[in-house]
């Protein structure tokens, strides 16, 4: 039972060994030199040539494994990099290309190498800038680090640097147009024209000592037209003496021609005056005419002259006038008359407001007298009904007459 046991072990023993020979053959890549098959004669020195290939080859299958890499333990410190890894598993270390000064790389424009870092170099590279100047300042000069200097302006409070040519004004740091600034010798000639004003134009201009406006043409200095209720406005602010809103003169020894002349083409007027305390329209002349009028004049106020050397002014027409009947009606009179007959030859005239002792009441010689000869008439006092007119014969018997009367107020 032993002995089978043994047989059965051997043979087990026999297969494992071959099979390692197998796999170590393999491994030792070993050719022999000879093969032989079943029926083959086998001689001493054939079988021993393949022991001997054999022997060789398991030689240096030993050598490989004695000298084979175990795992790798070992490390390199921060700097180093592994050099070599021997077989059991320790490493050899080298200082990196990159080491403790950079050797093998170099800082291009605008970087600084420091052991194995780069960074941007200051002194060369710009940084953002970050500063500012105050108001009335600017920036002279940017420095590395973004920082600025400052400096006051060119053109500072007082504008040392610059002043104001022809046509300007320099105030602080600001340049505007003068006033007055852009004159004739600024202007070409026809460059201001109808086409670049805005309209309806408006100038409203207060002139001092000189023409506001100064218009020369050979037939018309200046002309105004308007589709509104004035084609020509003239307006002063001036209080002196002889200030006029607008004033034409026409130069010349000629009769013929105006200062000032207007023409309504409907039935209003050509010109127009208005006065709340002066003068609407005023005249003058020393040699002819201050005024002249072809045609019919109507005057709804009064109007005044001064008599001889007297300073005041006194009517100059009279107030109402008429004629009126021997029954007492009104006949080719002023409208603002009226009469009433109030008995035989005695009267009542009215004229619209109160008579007082500043009015004079002017009659004239009766006629168509209820009987002939010769007739007086007489006014007496007056009151807010008006003036009382008596008409009598020469012996002073009343009688009715007709009579014609003017009434003046200073």
């Amino acid at each position: 039972m032993r002995k089978a046991n043994l047989q059965k072990y051997l043979k087990l023993a026999s297969v494992l060994i071959s099979l390692i020979m197998i796999s170590l053959l393999a491994q030792a890549e070993v050719s022999l030199p000879y093969t032989f098959k079943a029926g083959d004669p086998i001689r001493s020195a054939e079988v021993n040539a393949n022991f001997s290939a054999l022997s060789s080859g398991l030689n240096d299958l030993s050598a490989k494994l004695i000298t084979k890499q175990n795992s790798v333990s070992g490390k390199c410190n921060d700097g180093s990099a592994i050099k070599e890894i021997k077989d059991d598993g320790s490493v050899v270390c080298e200082v990196d290309d990159i080491g403790s000064n950079g050797v093998g790389y170099t800082a291009g424009n605008g970087l600084s190498l420091t052991g194995s870092e780069l960074s941007i170099n200051a002194q060369e590279t710009q940084k953002r800038v970050a500063g500012l100047c105050p108001s009335g300042s600017s920036i002279r000069e940017i420095k590395l680090d973004g920082t600025v200097t400052c400096e006051t302006d060119d053109v500072a409070a007082g504008g040392q640097t610059y002043s104001a040519g022809t046509g300007l004004s320099l105030t602080a740091d600001t340049f505007s147009l003068a006033d007055n600034g852009v004159g004739t010798s600024q202007l070409k000639n026809d460059a201001v024209t109808v086409d670049k004003l805005a309209l309806p134009l408006v100038i409203s201009v207060i002139s001092n000592s000189s023409a506001a406006i100064a218009v020369s043409n050979v037939n018309i200095g200046l002309a105004a037209r308007s589709t509104g209720t004035h084609g020509l406005y003239g307006e002063t602010l001036s209080t002196s003496a002889g200030a006029t809103g607008v004033t034409g003169i026409r130069k010349g020894s000629g009769a013929n021609g105006a200062g000032v002349q207007g023409f309504h083409e409907g039935s209003g007027q050509g010109v127009y005056g208005f006065s709340s305390g002066g003068v609407g329209i005023f005249g003058s002349s020393s040699t002819g005419k201050a005024g002249q009028f072809d045609g019919e004049v109507l005057v709804t106020g009064k109007l005044t002259s001064r008599f001889g050397s007297a300073s005041a002014e006194l009517r100059a027409i009279p107030m109402a006038y008429g004629n009126i009947g021997a029954s007492g009606n009104a006949i080719g009179n002023t409208p603002n008359v009226s009469s009433t007959r109030l008995g035989e030859g005695s009267y009542r005239v009215s004229i619209g407001e109160a008579i007082t002792t500043s009015h004079t009441i002017v009659l004239s010689s009766t006629q168509a007298c209820d009987s002939p000869g010769p007739h007086l008439a007489n006014s007496a006092g007056g009151n807010s009904l008006g003036f009382l007119v008596s008409t009598y014969r020469l012996d002073g018997t009343q009688e009715d007459c007709a009579f014609s009367f003017v009434v003046f107020r200073p």
